[in-house]
């Protein structure tokens, strides 16, 4: 939960509602947060400043469980720089006002 806190804040400051949770199936998996919209939008957050392809493994399992064919996944972690990578956009935490800008947009037309 602590990872969802920041997007919380951002909501809050911003005066919109708090649809963001943290969400855990009974088999541990979890994922840091997903926005509550019509299509939800998941995003996993690690803390290691070097990407691996194994900070995707949430995507490939929400994919899964989610059932909507085009499926929004975002990943911040601790690096430098910002790219997309196998049809994942992956944020440096550096950048996490254009994901905010981003969401925002997503979420207002929705």
């Amino acid at each position: 939960m602590q990872n969802c806190t920041i997007f919380l804040k951002h909501r809050f400051n911003q005066g919109l509602q708090s649809d963001i949770y943290f969400w855990r199936d009974n088999k541990k998996n979890e994922i840091d947060c997903i926005v509550d919209k019509v299509e939800p939008i998941a995003i996993e957050i690690k803390s290691g400043k070097t990407f691996t392809q194994d900070f995707l493994k949430m995507r490939k399992y929400w994919q899964n469980i989610s059932a909507i064919e085009n499926n929004d996944f975002s990943l911040v972690y601790g690096g430098e720089g910002s790219f997309s990578f196998q049809g994942t956009n992956i944020y440096s935490w550096k950048d996490l006002n254009t994901l905010f800008t981003i969401l925002e947009n997503q979420i207002n037309n929705n």
